[in-house]
């Protein structure tokens, strides 16, 4: 198995955990990866500030800096506005899933680090996230 379907699939492991996890801590932290993985997405996209991907990322920041009912239902609607990036609304199953059931992907929108990383690549979105350190020669 080469590097990239291994970081893969890795990366699948991880949505599957966060899609079958429901408390406090996995939303906060899937919401961390979501941000990070975005600033990836953003400087790899070259998308600017006012861009929907932007917004949410600024949303999620605001969650994790003061999480409350009220600044997660906010980072939800950016992150609904910038589908498929962001734990919002819409469909974040996996390829490879056979459905939206849990571990999927879509039920708490963690598929999106999946959607992230076939823009910038499964080993990126792990780096980002701090779930694979960087090896020498790593692009």
């Amino acid at each position: 198995m080469d590097h990239d379907e291994e970081d893969a699939r890795r990366l699948r492991r991880l949505v599957g955990w966060f899609d079958t996890t429901d408390n406090e801590w996995a939303t906060q932290a899937l919401t961390r990866a979501v941000a990070r993985a975005g600033r990836l997405l953003v400087a790899h996209q070259g998308f600017g500030p006012e861009h929907p991907v932007s917004a949410t990322i600024a949303a999620a920041d605001a969650y994790l800096e003061h999480p409350s009912a009220e600044s997660y239902a906010a980072y939800f609607a950016a992150a609904s506005r910038s589908y498929p990036f962001g734990a919002g609304e819409g469909c974040y199953r996996v390829v490879g899933a056979e459905d939206c059931g849990p571990g999927s992907g879509c039920r708490t929108g963690a598929g999106t680090l999946d959607q992230v990383a076939s823009a910038v690549g499964a080993g990126a979105v792990l780096r980002a996230i701090k779930l694979r350190p960087a090896a020498q020669g790593d692009a």
